[in-house]
């Protein structure tokens, strides 16, 4: 019985010393806007035949088409990321034999200029499966200036917390960040409307979304 009531009584000192804690948990959360001069294109190649070998054969075809496409926009290799090329058997009926190519690529449009007839040249030559989105070159600036801000926003939270305890903020004991990268509407630019000829040349921006967990010492 002894043994009993010693285990039963370790959970409420285990709380007891949580309270007692010198330390208090703040997240936070700061998003940056900046302009969205950069545009994505994922591209998926894919192709459907019977014959294994006339899969891969047609396969290529598309790829030549692709890296034909890429000469023409002068898009350069540094702006393009690929996938393996897989071919796999697609499970329909147990009887039926369709072998089945993918393939992803990922294209970086410097500036919305392009975007339009790419998108139509993708069309031409037989590419219907892609889509694009906006994104920035300034992200790396505004995760930096999310993070400064969140971290400012944390501590003084922390202060206020603190300050109702009884106490002061001390030095941060831990940080743990997620930063979320997505595209956001400026409605500031919905006057100009009017005097657009094309949806594309409504300037956008991207945001960067900055989350922080902090722990700060107490005094």
């Amino acid at each position: 019985m002894r043994k009993l009531i010693c285990l039963l009584s370790l959970p409420l000192l285990l709380m007891s010393q949580d309270m007692k804690s010198n330390s208090i948990t703040v997240e936070s959360t700061a998003t940056v806007h900046v302009i969205a001069d950069i545009l994505y294109f994922n591209i998926t190649l894919s192709v459907d035949n019977p014959d294994p070998k006339a899969v891969f054969a047609q396969h290529k075809v598309l790829e030549d088409k692709l890296l034909k496409l890429f000469t023409e926009f002068s898009i350069p290799d540094t702006s393009i990321q690929y996938s393996l090329l897989s071919i796999r058997k697609k499970n329909r009926k147990p009887d039926d034999k369709i072998f089945s190519s993918s393939q992803r690529v990922n294209v970086v449009f410097q500036g919305t200029s392009k975007y339009e007839n790419f998108q139509v040249a993708l069309l031409s030559n037989g590419f219907y499966e892609f889509r694009s989105g906006f994104g920035s070159s300034q992200i790396e600036k505004a995760r930096k200036d999310g993070y400064k801000t969140a971290l400012e926003n944390a501590k003084r939270d922390a202060t206020i917390i603190a300050e109702t305890l009884g106490k002061e903020v001390g030095e941060i004991i831990d940080v743990s960040t997620r930063t979320n990268e997505f595209r956001q509407l400026d409605h500031s630019s919905a006057i100009r409307i009017a005097s657009v000829q094309s949806l594309i040349e409504i300037e956008q921006t991207v945001a960067a979304r900055t989350n922080l967990k902090v722990v700060f010492s107490l005094k």
